[in-house]
């Protein structure tokens, strides 16, 4: 309040120490402006003015630079000296052990009990504390206030109860509190709400009902609220909600009435609350949506056509949903129906949410989509449909979707890929197909998708990837095909991707890979093969892989590296190529891998290593040799087999009958090892 010393601290102390500075400063000025005057006239017949001209401009600029430090001064220090200053002033109370009033500081302005036995409060024994502006009375066993108990806490802001034995509200129960902004009633045994309780908070701005027993909503509950912005009912027993209940409430903005026992909505349940942005009912019992359900929220007079208005039905049992059930709500952006148990979608149902942008239908049980379903939609831009039982998709279905940015079908009952399903999608960048049962593509079946970058086509039964199949998915990033029994790969299919940065072909059935299959993907950074049958990998198959970094072959049949198979992997850190039948690694197979700093060569039968195999492997840090066949390591395999002795750290040691032996480099040197280390039963 004006007048206060909270408020005037600050700026005396402020202006006193910029006074002092500022006379500090002039004085001194002034002092030496005046000697060099004297100075200057003094000697005017032995020096030209033009030296006193310097000398003063050399003094105007001194003293502005000090005026300027000063200036940093006050910006920046004193604002932190007059924080404490403020904090001795007004210093925080808290206690846990008693409710003893008498002991709290007067000018105090947060002010916390908690965790102890209080029972009830009193009237008229907290009037000492005119400053207090945060109260908290927090797990304390409060069952009954006081009539005036508040009395003297006109200033007060905030008021948390949390915790205690509250069982019902009756007007009165917050006399004075006028100034209120933030109310936290949670955790208490509420059950009954009387009207005009809160007639005098016509300041707050949140209120936190949850977990209490509330089993109704009725008017007159929450008259007198109508600057409240935030209003919590979760975890309630919340059966009905009469009609009317939030019309005073025109500045709400979220409303929680989650893990309650609704079953029905009308179109006056949510009457007047025009500035509304967020409407969660997850976990209730909602099990139809009538039409106009949700009419009556923009209905009143006042209306926010900007408010971005987000409808939470996430865990009910809903099981149809009709045309009309969402008709009047021309703001809403966000809706969620996520794990209910709909089974159909009729036409026009969405056609008049001209604002959707985001729409969660995943974890029901549709097996039919209307033609005209998502009519209207033309702002979509994310759409869940996973977890359901589709088995195909209608014509036309995803035509009106032409902002549509990121689909999901993943987990249904999908068993082929029309080439025409989506049409209409040229601004798609993600599909997520995975865990379908799709056995067939058809050729160009993601033709028309001229923005799409990553695709996924995980656990499912596609047998081959025919050459058309990913035609003209020129700005393809990532590309998922794992676990989907692909038998055959044909060379050339990943053409059309330049742009490709991951590669995922892992856990599926090809033997072999022909030369040109990774033919143009001069940008993927990211290729996993392992868990196929690959027993031989052909000389130039990885040639176009230049960006290449992760490279993953583990548990396959692959019997050799022929040499130079990796030449052109100069970017490549990790190899992993454990668990195959590789038994020999020849001079050259590793050559042109400067910057592999990890390879894992485990469980390979490996007998032979060849001098030089690894002089290329200028950046590596871990080689793993555990378990194979290895009986000795050859003087010179870290060695450039052109310069012998160039720099050998390895001697012709044996280590018969070795279990496990781990090469790790702790400081590389001249592209080689200078320290190695092993880990075996039987060492030197």
């Amino acid at each position: 309040m004006p007048g206060t010393a909270e408020n005037l601290v600050k700026p005396s102390l402020s202006f006193a120490l910029e006074y002092e500075l500022v006379r500090v400063l002039v004085r001194r000025y002034s002092h030496t402006h005046t000697h060099t005057h004297t100075h200057t006239n003094t000697h005017r017949c032995q020096s030209s003015g033009t030296h006193s001209e310097r000398k003063q401009t050399h003094l105007i600029i001194k003293a502005f630079f000090h005026l300027t430090c000063a200036s940093v001064f006050i910006a920046v220090l004193i604002p932190l000296l007059c924080v404490s200053v403020e904090a001795q002033l007004f210093p925080e109370y808290s206690s846990s052990t008693e409710f003893n009033p008498s002991a709290i500081p007067v000018h105090s302005r947060v002010v916390r009990f908690e965790n102890f036995h209080i029972g009830t409060i009193p009237s008229r024994v907290l009037t000492n504390l005119p400053r207090c502006t945060t109260l908290a009375f927090v797990f304390t066993d409060v069952s009954k206030i006081s009539p005036d108990a508040w009395l003297g806490l006109e200033h007060l802001l905030n008021l948390d109860l949390t915790g205690n034995q509250l069982v019902s509200l009756e007007p009165g129960t917050f006399r004075h509190l006028h100034s209120l902004e933030d109310l936290r009633l949670s955790a208490n045994s509420i059950s009954a709400i009387a009207s005009g309780t809160f007639r005098d908070q016509r300041n707050l701005k949140s209120l936190r009902l949850e977990q209490n027993s509330l089993p109704e909503l009725q008017p007159g509950m929450l008259v007198g609220l109508n600057s409240l912005r935030q209003l919590f009912l979760n975890i309630n027993d919340i059966s009905h909600i009469a009609d009317a209940t939030f019309e005073s409430l025109t500045l709400l903005q979220h409303l929680i009435i989650s893990n309650n026992a609704l079953s029905t909505i009308n179109n006056r349940t949510f009457h007047g609350l025009g500035n509304l942005e967020r409407l969660s009912l997850v976990e209730n019992d909602i099990k139809h949506i009538e039409p106009l359900a949700f009419s009556g929220v923009f209905a009143s007079g006042f209306f926010n056509a900007t408010a971005n208005f987000t409808l939470l039905l996430n865990n009910n049992t809903v099981e149809k949903l009709v045309p009309g059930s969402f008709d009047g709500l021309a703001t809403l952006q966000h809706l969620e129906i996520l794990n209910n148990t709909v089974s159909e979608i009729t036409s026009g149902v969405f056609s008049e949410l001209q604002s959707l942008t985001w729409l969660v239908l995943g974890d029901n049980h549709i097996q039919s989509i209307h033609p005209r379903a998502f009519l209207g939609l033309s702002v979509l831009k994310v759409l869940h449909l996973e977890n359901n039982k589709l088995t195909e998709i209608p014509l036309g279905l995803f035509r009106p979707l032409v902002s549509l940015k990121r689909l999901f079908l993943q987990h249904n009952d999908i068993a082929s890929v029309d080439a025409n399903w989506f049409n209409g999608l040229s601004l798609l960048e993600e599909l997520d197909l995975g865990y379908n049962r799709i056995s067939n593509l058809q050729p160009g079946s993601f033709s028309t998708l001229d923005s799409l970058q990553v695709l996924s086509l995980d656990r499912n039964n596609m047998r081959e990837i025919r050459n058309e199949t990913f035609q003209g998915l020129t700005q393809m990033r990532k590309l998922l095909v794992s676990y989907s029994s692909v038998a055959t790969v044909e060379s050339g299919v990943f053409h059309d991707m330049k742009l490709l940065q991951s590669l995922h072909l892992s856990d599926n059935m090809f033997s072999f890979l022909e030369v040109g299959t990774f033919q143009g993907l001069t940008n993927l950074m990211v290729l996993e093969l392992h868990m196929n049958k690959l027993e031989a990998l052909p000389v130039g198959l990885f040639d176009d892989l230049i960006a290449l970094q992760t490279l993953t072959l583990y548990l396959n049949r692959i019997q050799g590296l022929p040499p130079r198979l990796f030449q052109n992997l100069m970017n490549l850190e990790t190899l992993i190529l454990n668990q195959n039948d590789v038994k020999v690694i020849g001079a050259d197979a590793l050559v042109g891998l400067r910057s592999l700093r990890g390879i894992d060569l485990e469980k390979n039968g490996l007998s032979t290593i060849d001098a030089g195999a690894f002089r290329d492997l200028a950046s590596v840090q871990v080689i793993g040799l555990a378990q194979n066949n290895l009986e000795t390591l050859e003087w010179g395999i870290f060695d450039d087999p052109e310069d012998p002795g160039k720099l050998s750290c390895v001697g012709r040691e044996t280590f018969k009958s070795c279990v496990l032996c781990v090469v790790t480099t702790k400081e590389a040197l001249n592209s080689t090892f200078h320290f190695i280390s092993f880990q075996a039963r039987a060492l030197w």
